[in-house]
């Protein structure tokens, strides 16, 4: 590359270098979506809880902007 990759990228679709390893993150995703979502919520609000407490800042900066947009149901 001829600049410097983003911290965050601003379209997760391009996330990965290539197709094989985009599906790999869609499928990691996924799997790890359907486990957490077996969760009762209390679970899940803890672990919510717990991720959002220990993000770096520009990713917290990164969930309010983005939480502001309407959510797709991409996975």
């Amino acid at each position: 590359m001829n600049y410097d990759q983003p911290e965050i990228l601003h379209d997760d679709s391009y996330l990965g270098e290539n197709a094989n390893i985009r599906q790999d993150i869609k499928r990691r995703i996924s799997r790890t979506k359907k486990r957490i979502l077996s969760w009762n919520s209390q679970e899940r609000i803890k672990l919510l809880r717990t991720l959002l407490v220990d993000l770096p800042d520009i990713e917290k900066k990164h969930l309010l902007v983005t939480a502001q947009k309407p959510i797709s149901p991409a996975i």
